[in-house]
Formats: structure tokens, sequence, C-alpha cells
């Protein structure tokens, strides 16, 4: 509601602002001309008095000379010139002219006009400063009427004259009287088309920042699929995109962050579940032992299952903590070679499961990739582990490398048993497993998450001809089948 107001009230006042600058433009542009067209009027009558009164002096002079020649009038005399303007002067000037004559010292000779008696009761600064400056005019109000009062210096028989003359403006001052109107009116309906227009921008704009506003604190509340309207083409539109894709993030973190802490706890719950069984086993023998009286066989076969049962455990510990290592262990990144690296987890799974006359076939593989050695490693004996148990005594598998566009991807593939698309959904989910089948599914969790530490992705398919394959594929994910041939 603020920023409703306060775009409101700034919208409104750069409108009027501009509607009062611009009227005040026009109101003195108006003024300008009336008195520039007044000012030209009252100089070309102060010329045409100073022609008129210059050429009757000096006509009067003239016939003076011609008819009383005993006793001429002193050229240029002073008191000659200012007893003709007193006399004869006048009656050159038109009827009902507003003029006036002033001698130097300020003395007034002749006066004429409403404008000009009222004024002579004030103080004339034009008329002390057009005998100094020369041309000057004051615009002023005489007893309620606006005049303009202009003032010049004039040369009459060699004597310097101020002339004033005055006009009344009572046109300025109707133009003025009416552009004010004109300018109150014009504002008083802009500001009222103004505040409506404006008062639906600032509500638009408001409304789509309250709904934004409403958005986070649903957004904060947990309601992480509000969307914001992304309609239009301006920052609003822009700043609601922005909201959705933060609100997107948001809930794909959260979504993620509430997998991952499902994984966590099923992780929990499958390890508790791995160990209570050998534990409850190790604890019952153990009783039965205490309980029973000693028999040699017994005792034997109890001491193997609690054996075993410890070694249960001690396996779980050792693939959890290969597990742990594969997530959090401090990678050292090398350039390794690739051939070396597949043939020597060959040779390691080999001796590790000999008895069943499986043969593992490494094929050609050039070239080297950056990856942790020992992780890799690691990776890559369990996939063989894995492909040997899943398949019959003397079968093969194949272990190699593709490179193709700047991507590589290590595979292991075998032609045993295989697994359905559910099993393949969840490989790599710890303590996942086929149901009878020996060992902790931990295997596959531990290869994908050294997959994922080195930016790859552990991939599964089922080929042609059967089996699986298995691969963990950097940058890039090619399709690395068609050059496995099948038996």
């Amino acid at each position: 509601m603020k920023l409703r107001t306060e775009v409101f009230l700034l919208s409104t006042a750069t409108a009027m602002a501009a509607i009062a600058f611009m009227g005040a433009m026009s109101l003195a542009s108006g003024r300008k001309s009336l008195m520039d067209a007044s000012l030209a009027s009252l100089t070309r009558e102060c010329g045409r008095i100073a022609a008129a009164l210059d050429g009757a002096w000096n006509a009067m002079r003239d016939l003076d000379e011609s008819f009383s020649s005993g006793s001429p009038l002193p050229r240029g005399s002073l008191a000659s010139l200012r007893s003709f303007l007193r006399g004869g002067g006048a009656g050159i000037l038109r009827s009902g002219a507003e003029v006036e004559l002033r001698l130097p010292g300020g003395e007034g000779l002749f006066a004429a006009g409403e404008l000009l008696a009222a004024a002579g009761r004030r103080e004339r600064p034009e008329a002390e400063a057009a005998a100094r400056l020369g041309p000057s005019y004051l615009l002023r109000r005489i007893d309620g009427r606006l005049a303009l009062f202009y003032s010049a210096p004039l040369r009459i028989g060699g004597v310097d004259v101020v002339a004033s003359l005055a006009t009344g403006m009572e046109t300025l001052d109707l133009f003025t009287r009416r552009q004010l109107a004109l300018l109150g009116l014009s504002s008083a309906l802009a500001a009222a088309l103004l505040s409506g227009g404006s008062y639906l921008l600032s509500r638009a704009l408001s409304r789509r920042l309250e709904e934004l506003a409403r958005g986070s604190a649903l957004l904060a509340g947990g309601d992480y699929g509000t969307r914001a309207d992304e309609g239009g083409a301006d920052e609003a539109a822009t700043l609601a995109a922005s909201f959705n894709r933060m609100s997107d993030s948001i809930r794909d973190k959260v979504e993620r962050l509430e997998a991952e802490k499902a994984d966590r706890q099923a992780f929990v719950d499958n390890l508790t579940h791995e160990l209570r069984t050998p534990v409850t086993s190790i604890v019952g023998f153990a009783e039965l032992l205490q309980a029973s009286a000693y028999d040699e066989a017994s005792y034997r076969d109890g001491l193997a299952r609690i054996e075993a049962e410890g070694r249960r455990i001690l396996d779980l510990t050792e693939s959890l903590k290969r597990l742990l290592v594969a997530r959090s262990a401090a990678r050292s990144m090398e350039e390794v070679e690739v051939a070396g690296l597949l043939r020597d987890a060959a040779d390691e799974a080999r001796s590790r499961d000999d008895s069943a006359g499986l043969t593992i076939e490494v094929g050609p593989a050039g070239g080297s990739i950056r990856c942790d050695r020992s992780l890799m490693a690691l990776a890559l004996r369990n996939l063989l582990e894995n492909s040997i148990h899943a398949s019959a005594p003397g079968a093969r598998i194949l272990a190699g490398c593709e490179r193709s566009e700047g991507s590589v991807t290590l595979y292991v593939r075998d032609f045993g048993r295989g697994m359905s698309d559910e099993e393949i959904a969840a490989a790599g989910t710890p303590f996942r497993r086929k149901p009878g089948k020996g060992g902790f599914g931990l295997g596959l969790a531990i290869c994908k998450e050294i997959a994922r530490t080195h930016g790859a992705e552990l991939l599964f398919e089922r080929p042609e001809g059967g089996g699986l394959l298995v691969s963990i594929a950097f940058a890039n994910l090619p399709a690395v089948y068609e050059d496995v041939a099948s038996p």
C-alpha cells in the first residue's frame, strides 16, 4: 500500500509540475509578445514626436529671423526652447496622447494624459534611467490600471530632452487573467485525469508486487509449488519469472534434501537390519554353548557359526568403510593409463575367484583418463566381481574402454542372468540385492559414489545376446555397445 501511494503521488506531482512549467512558459511567451508589440509602438511614437518638435522649432526660428531681424531668438537658447515647448509645442502632439517632456534637471515642461498625471505623483525610475542610460521602460499599476511607461532621450534644437510615453496594458492584464484561469482549469482537468491514471498504474504495479509478496510468504511457509503470473513484458514480469525460477530451484533442492533424508534413514534401517541378524546369531550360539553341557562337536559347530557371523560383520564393516571412502575421501587426481587400469582390475578379480573357470577379456584401450587410481580400480573390481557372481561357469566377461567425441566410457559386460527393469532402477541403492543372493548390496553403491565423485554416471543396459553391460561414462554419454560381440 505504501508503494502504491508513493507511485501515485510521485507520478501525479511530476505530471502537475510539467503542466505548470508548460503553462508558465506559455504565459511568459504571450506576455513577452504583447510587451514587445507595445514597446515597438511607443518607440515609433517617440521618434515621431522628436521629429515633429525638432521640425517645428527650426521652422519657428527661421520665421522669427525673417520678421524680427533686430531681435531674433537666440539660437539654442534654453529659455526660448522652454517657451516654445510650453507654448506651441503642445499643439503639435496628438490630442489625448500620454506624453511628458523633461528638460535637463528633471523639470517637466509638458505632461498630457491621465496615466502620466497620476504617475507624476510617484517616483519615475524609468525617466531617470533614460537620461543616463538610454531608453527604459517600467510596467506598473496606476490606480488599479496596468500601464507601460516608456522613456527615451531626444535631441531637440540642440538640447537634450527626455520624452516619456504611457499606454494602458489592459490587453496584457486580460491575457494574463485568461491564461491563469485556463491554466487553472487545465491543471484541474489534468490533475483529475492523471490522478485516475496514476492510481490505476500504481494499483496495477502494487498488485503484482503484492502478489509476489504473498507468494514469498507462501514459499517461506513451505508451499514450494507457489507460482507468480509472468504475463506482460515489463520489469514486474521479469521479477515474476525470477521468482518462479527461485521457487522451482527451492522446490528441487527441498525434494532432493528430503530424498537424501529418506535415503539416509533407509540406509540406517538397512544397516541395523544387516547387523541384527549376525549379532543375534552370535549371541544365540554363545548363550546356547553356555547353557549346554560340554560336547566337542557341538562346541566346534557353535564356534564355527559364531566365527562365520563375526566375519560377516567384518565384511560389512569393510564394505561400509569403502562406501564412506568413496563418498568423502579426498581424491588424488592423476593421469592414469586406461589399459593398465583395466588389466590390474581383471588380474585381481581372477585372483579372488578363479574356481568357476571364467574368462575375463580386456579389450583394446588406448590413452589415459584423469581419475583417482585407487578409487577407480575399486569400482572396476566391484563391477567384475558382480559379473563373476552373475555368470555361469565357463562364461566370459569383457572389460574395455570406448572413446567418442572427447568422452570416455569404461565398461564391464557379462552374459549372465542380467537384471530386470526394477532391479536396474534400484541399482546403486545401499543394501538392495537380489533375493537369495549373498553380500550386502553395497558393491554397486560404492561404484555409483565413485562415478559421481569423478563427474561421471553409472549406467546399466541389457544388450542383445543377454547379460548386463555396466559402464562408467565420463562427460558425454556415448553408445559403447555396438563393438561388444556376444558369444
